[in-house]
């Protein structure tokens, strides 16, 4: 534990580069398992508020999914305004689920900027924390993807809502 305490110490301070960056890893076995779980499974609220109790989301406007710029209504009819409202709602739930990441997120970040002594169990637990709301965003995309999809069928449109199966290559 220690080889690995002194590695999160030696972070260095410069930002992450993109574009050096590896596009593709192959994780552990027990790793691909944890993503197959969580990145197919939507949290309930109750399980996002347990993870945000202790790691709320910065206060920063920047991570606070904005309303719909009252300026883009003036472009859309009179008619279609609340169906624009709607269709905006749903963006903007997942857009809320994508930045709730933040908060582990930020927590990991202060934490190792502050040298807190990070032990290796609540590093993974605060990743973990932040794969599952990361996974739960990506399941309430899947499920507007597929609603998207379905509204061209109307009476399909439920089907939408069951068990997302496994993505492949």
């Amino acid at each position: 534990e220690a080889s690995q305490h002194d590695a999160i110490r030696n972070i260095s301070s410069r930002l992450y580069d993109s574009e050096i960056a590896a596009t593709s890893w192959s994780p552990s076995d027990e790793f691909t398992k944890i993503l197959e779980k969580h990145f197919r499974r939507k949290l309930t609220f109750d399980q996002v508020c347990d993870i945000l109790e202790e790691q709320a989301v910065p206060s920063v406007d920047t991570l606070v999914a904005p309303t719909l710029d009252p300026s883009m209504l003036e472009y859309v009819a009179v008619q279609n305004k609340k169906f624009i409202q709607e269709r905006d709602k749903e963006i903007t739930v997942i857009q809320r689920a994508m930045l709730n990441a933040t908060g582990p997120l930020g927590t990991l970040h202060d934490q190792l900027r502050q040298d807190n002594n990070l032990k290796s169990e609540d590093l993974k637990l605060i990743l973990e924390q932040t794969l599952c709301l990361l996974g739960s965003a990506n399941t309430h995309l899947s499920v507007l993807r597929r609603k998207k999809v379905l509204a061209i069928n109307k009476s399909k449109i439920e089907l939408a809502t069951r068990p997302l199966p496994n993505a492949k290559k």
